[in-house]
């Protein structure tokens, strides 16, 4: 009888372990999940202009500079085919669109991405981890009332330098689009860096990131959106951790175009003479 109740009190004693042991294993996993989303989230707020890529000639400080500018007129375009819809800053989407096939991304970063761009991103990321350049989502889908909250949130950091609503907005949309402007909301849309650097900075890690995404990138049907030297074209400054799918065969027809280089070819001008979104 002592030996069974040594034997029990072993077993009791091993199934109480397994079941903590079980419990931390799912904290873990949904603390994990929870801080990627949130880092995702939180990334949208990461200066784009801290790094040596970004030309801040753009930016001003008086009203007298940005007078006239708010009075352009939006084109009036609806799209059947979303995915794509030459967003930019004369293109909106409907402040209702939701993306179709939305999924969470099982990547380092995590965030949600449209289902078909996702497949691709994995090869990708396996190509790059290949070549020894281990990559990070900073930030993927964001809905349009979270692209209102982070357009906000760069101009109240605009302010903060003592300018004028005027002159504060016209700064934050150099580097960050207003609502329904955004590349994000159509959830094919990704900023990347290197697995252990921070966002948007030049740093050795992230050069590589960007240099794998300017030559592979394509193979797998991601376009660069806003190309270095055509800020005065795309409307936004350089951005080679900005992504967008438009699918290989569009992709690789961009490419081959020297979009990168060339003077006068982006992708909101490609997709809107394919309208391919009609």
């Amino acid at each position: 009888m002592e030996a069974r109740s040594d034997a029990e009190q072993k077993f009791q004693i091993v199934a109480v372990l397994f079941v903590i042991a079980v419990i931390s294993i799912s904290v873990l996993f949904f603390f994990n999940s929870y801080l990627a989303t949130e880092n995702n989230r939180n990334a949208v707020f990461a200066s784009p202009l801290t790094h040596n890529y970004m030309d801040t000639s753009a930016i001003v400080n008086s009203e007298e500079t940005v007078k006239g500018t708010d009075t352009k007129i939006e084109k009036e375009l609806t799209c059947n085919n979303c995915m794509y819809f030459p967003v930019n800053k004369d293109n909106s989407l409907d402040k209702k669109y939701t993306p179709p096939s939305l999924i969470s991304i099982p990547l380092l970063g995590g965030g949600m991405l449209n289902s078909e761009a996702l497949s691709k991103l994995k090869n990708m990321f396996n190509a790059s981890s290949k070549q020894g350049i281990a990559m990070k989502i900073v930030s993927s889908y964001r809905s349009y009332s979270d692209q209102i909250a982070t357009f906000n949130g760069w101009v109240a950091k605009e302010k903060e330098k003592g300018l004028s609503d005027k002159v504060a907005t016209f700064n934050a949309n150099v580097y960050s689009a207003k609502e329904g402007h955004s590349e994000h909301q159509l959830g094919t849309t990704l900023d990347l860096s290197c697995s252990n650097c921070s966002a948007f900075d030049n740093s050795f890690g992230n050069l590589k990131v960007y240099s794998f995404i300017e030559n592979e990138a394509y193979k797998y049907g991601f376009i660069v959106s806003y190309p270095k030297g055509k800020d005065n074209l795309t409307g936004y400054k350089y951005e080679p951790w900005h992504i967008r799918y438009i699918g290989v065969d569009l992709a690789t027809e961009l490419y081959n175009k020297g979009y990168l280089t060339n003077t006068n070819d982006y992708l909101a001008k490609f997709l809107e003479e394919k309208q391919l979104w009609q």
